[in-house]
């Protein structure tokens, strides 16, 4: 405690003929500061904090300016990501609707191409139908013919036997 005291003591008399400047008021502080955390946290952490208190005081507006560059930059970074996302978006849908054209276009074309074979011409699709309701009627009056005999016997046999 006694070399406290004497640092102390020494270093109020260089503030007194310094004449109290700020700058030296700093340096003072800083001191003090540095023994009393080297006897709190040991020299390491000491040199540490140290480096980081010296350079705080000395830097003054300059900390301050250059946080504002940093805040800047982040500012500007945010910026180009969101164009950028907003540019990826964009391509995306225009992307999306140029393949909603393509399939609609797909579709379209499937379907007409299905109502004209369907409907085509409505005199063929008459004509095709009177062909195959002709070609049926004949198989059944070939067919009528064949067995018309053999029914006509069966009906007589069933009418003048009589059972017993």
């Amino acid at each position: 405690m006694v070399f406290l005291e004497i640092n102390v003591n020494l270093l109020f008399k260089l503030i007194i003929i310094g004449g109290g400047s700020s700058s030296l008021i700093e340096v003072v502080s800083f001191l003090l500061w540095s023994h009393y955390l080297s006897k709190m946290f040991g020299s390491t952490m000491v040199d540490f904090l140290a480096c980081i208190i010296a350079m705080d005081p000395f830097r003054g507006q300059g900390g301050i300016q250059m946080l504002l560059t940093a805040e800047q930059e982040a500012q500007s970074i945010v910026a180009s990501a969101k164009s950028l996302k907003m540019g990826r978006l964009k391509q995306a849908k225009d992307e999306a609707d140029r393949e909603a054209t393509l399939y609609r276009s797909h579709m379209e074309a499937e379907y007409q191409k299905t109502i004209s074979e369907t409907s085509g011409s409505s005199g063929s699709n008459a004509k095709r139908l009177e062909e195959e309701t002709d070609l049926k009627i004949q198989n059944l009056k070939k067919s009528a013919a064949r067995v018309s005999s053999d029914i006509v016997g069966m009906l007589i046999k069933y009418a003048t036997t009589v059972p017993t």
